[in-house]
């Protein structure tokens, strides 16, 4: 981690900071930009999700997550919270971030391991 920096008040890591608390569950990948999450154990088979379903989305839409400087969009934030996956630096830098994490559902953590185990998700 490099230096933190004081920046209207609050505290912006450097680089961007993701947290993942999801210390039960299996390896998965994520879309950040619609919040979309697979499950597999197989790194290559990942790998190989990530890259197909990034292109259901336009380039005009990747470009535009790039452009915001944000790591997540809303939706995905609202998306991924359940998981265990927060961007940090964006619910600090961003009140729509923020809201759309604390608005997320909150997943019953037996459900979601079941789920997960019998590669529902």
């Amino acid at each position: 981690m490099q230096v933190i920096e004081l920046k209207n008040g609050a505290i912006v890591f450097k680089p961007r900071m993701t947290f993942v608390y999801n210390e039960n569950s299996r390896p998965f990948a994520y879309c950040r930009l619609c919040g979309a999450v697979k499950y597999d154990d197989n790194e290559l088979n990942r790998r190989k999700w990530a890259a197909k379903h990034s292109d259901t989305h336009s380039k005009r839409e990747h470009q535009a997550l790039n452009d915001s400087n944000l790591w997540v969009t809303p939706e995905a934030q609202n998306k991924l919270a359940p998981h265990g996956l927060i961007s940090i630096t964006d619910i600090i830098e961003n009140d729509e971030i923020r809201a759309a994490g604390e608005e997320a559902p909150r997943v019953n953590e037996e459900v979601l391991r079941e789920k997960v185990l019998n590669g529902a998700l």
